[in-house]
């Protein structure tokens, strides 16, 4: 199980220019590394991005649980996560980046949420060779 000390998040406001002067901006948390033992992570409620090569290499994690909110991952997000056997994607992910699941090889099934956009799916999931289930929306 994963503790919030294993994760490097970046947090902030994002605020429009259209925004009245006194709103602060909505919150989001970009999560930007991990650096916890592997096994089975939940990733931290308040994260909305899993940025770009934030997993990418961590060859003892097991399971990924993706917290409600998240919406896009960056590419290579999980790339050569060989070890990544499941990984939880919650309804909220909007988009995946280019190669974030490049080189899972141990990765059984993925299913896709419903309102997630991808040109093609060889552009986020290759090589990975145990993949006998693909859910596509």
């Amino acid at each position: 199980m994963s503790n919030a000390s294993d994760f490097i998040i970046e947090y902030g406001f994002h605020k429009k220019r259209t925004d009245p002067e006194d709103f602060p901006g909505v919150p989001y948390g970009i999560l930007k590394e991990y650096h916890g033992p592997g096994g089975d992570v939940v990733i931290p409620d308040g994260v909305v991005e899993i940025g770009a090569s934030a997993f990418s290499l961590c060859t003892k994690i097991t399971s990924v649980t993706i917290c409600d909110g998240v919406e896009h991952i960056g590419e290579y997000a999980f790339e050569k996560c060989r070890k990544l056997e499941s990984i939880c994607l919650p309804n909220t992910v909007k988009t995946i980046g280019k190669g974030a699941f490049y080189y899972c090889d141990a990765l059984i099934a993925l299913e896709l949420p419903e309102n997630v956009q991808i040109t093609k799916v060889s552009d986020i999931v290759s090589n990975c060779f145990q993949l006998a289930r693909l859910i596509l929306p």
